[in-house]
């Protein structure tokens, strides 16, 4: 518990219905959590909730720390994490291998004026400022996206941002597989 956080954003992935879900479990009784700036739930510890991420992203805050867990996926291939805290420093730099010739995505959250300055493999207009859509509830303060990717199985991807910190997610399958 002492590296979770008190601010979380979801990104939605490309999960067939019912779609992304985030689940919410408090450390503390007495947690007020709120989504995209609205009052969501008070929940006890040990308590946690199940919601769902209405837009293209969603921002959870509360002035005490918990968990937030997310479901996604491609199609109707799944896969979870727990969330790191917004306030966890980020990656300049992130590099990983292409495994498959599945459906590739990337979510990234960078904060605001760090969407200019991507590179994929030193190249940009890739991850484009345009794929960034504010996430609602931060006043504009962060920026989330999904990209999808092309590359050959094997290839080798490197993200960067020379001028922000980023946090990225990799979603990688089929629609049915």
């Amino acid at each position: 518990t002492d590296i979770i956080g008190n601010e979380y954003i979801a990104i939605k992935g490309a999960l067939n219905a019912p779609f992304d879900k985030v689940y919410l479990m408090a450390v503390n009784s007495g947690t007020i959590i709120n989504q995209d700036g609205a009052y969501l739930t008070t929940l006890n510890a040990g308590q946690s909730v199940e919601t769902s991420i209405p837009g293209s992203s969603s921002y959870f805050q509360s002035s005490k720390v918990f968990y937030a867990y997310q479901l996604s996926g491609i199609g109707c291939e799944v896969g979870t994490a727990i969330l790191p805290k917004i306030t966890c420093t980020g990656s300049s730099d992130i590099s990983f291998r292409l495994t498959s010739n599945e459906n590739l995505y990337v979510t990234i959250l960078v904060k605001s004026s760090g969407q200019n300055s991507f590179l994929v493999n030193g190249l940009a207009g890739i991850i484009r400022a345009s794929d960034f859509v504010a996430v609602p509830g931060t006043g504009n303060n962060w920026y989330a996206a999904k990209v999808a990717l092309s590359y050959p199985v094997g290839s080798l991807i490197r993200v960067s941002n020379s001028t922000h910190l980023f946090h990225l997610g990799l979603l990688q399958g089929g629609t049915s597989s």
